[in-house]
């Protein structure tokens, strides 16, 4: 048996051989430094044919529901305020929705964790193009709210819900994003409930935020029979119609 000491020539090469260890290779998103060029990228892939099959469905379903608009306000207004509607009126607001997601990110980026950076970085990113589609359309048509308010189509806090549950979708598999759309389900009914917005506010604003939250995790579905969310109402009430994808995301 041939022993080498350090600093032999036989140790040296033996340890010129070892592997050196893996590196850590996680980068972290920036989603405020490249903010330009994901709203760019962004805006780029939005036309896309799972936008399409989403924006059809969601609008023919506004169009379709469209005259129970008065018969849903008239109904609310009968009933007076709903207590539990609070709780909605507050985790909908676009600035908590924004803010959580900004906190994701910096938490994300204390801890190092590339994924939980690139969780926030995905709903500050649909957050910013959710909103300025739904300002847009506020500024735009200013269509008046059930109790007579401005800026009624579409509803923000529906918009920016789906949003959140759209990403949680792209980002951890169905079964979050079912639970996820449930909670967003709950704050559309809540804003229609609150007479704040007719019913076709909260279809067309689901439909914005489902688009956009998987055109920025467009990446991480992956095969060819997506999941597929997509919002649907009637004068009976409102449903949400899921369609088979892989259960394991992708990473970008």
């Amino acid at each position: 048996m041939l022993l080498a000491q350090s600093g032999t020539p036989m140790a040296n090469a033996a340890s010129a051989q070892a592997p050196a260890p893996a590196a850590h290779t996680d980068v972290l998103d920036q989603p405020f430094r490249d903010l330009l060029k994901n709203l760019a990228t962004d805006v780029r892939a939005l036309p896309s044919a799972n936008s399409a099959l989403i924006t059809g469905i969601g609008v023919g379903t506004a169009v379709v529901v469209s005259p129970t608009d008065d018969n849903i306000a008239g109904w609310v207004q009968k009933r007076g305020d709903a207590n539990y509607t609070k709780f909605a009126d507050f985790g909908g607001n676009g600035y908590i929705q924004v803010g959580g997601a900004i906190g994701i990110y910096a938490i994300g980026a204390l801890a190092h964790s590339a994924r939980v950076t690139h969780v926030g970085s995905d709903l500050i990113r649909g957050h910013l193009l959710t909103g300025i589609f739904t300002q847009a359309l506020k500024v735009s048509v200013n269509r008046n709210r059930p109790n007579g308010g401005r800026h009624s189509f579409p509803s923000g806090h529906t918009s920016a819900s789906f949003l959140t549950a759209a990403v949680v979708d792209g980002n951890f598999g169905w079964k979050a994003g079912a639970a996820a759309y449930a909670g967003a389900g709950f704050v559309a009914w809540t804003r229609i409930r609150d007479n704040r917005h007719w019913l076709t506010d909260s279809v067309i604003a689901a439909t914005i935020g489902i688009v956009v939250g998987r055109t920025v995790t467009r990446d991480h579905h992956g095969g060819a029979t997506p999941w597929t969310i997509v919002p649907s109402a009637s004068s009976n009430g409102a449903a949400i119609f899921i369609v088979r994808r892989p259960a394991r995301p992708v990473f970008r």
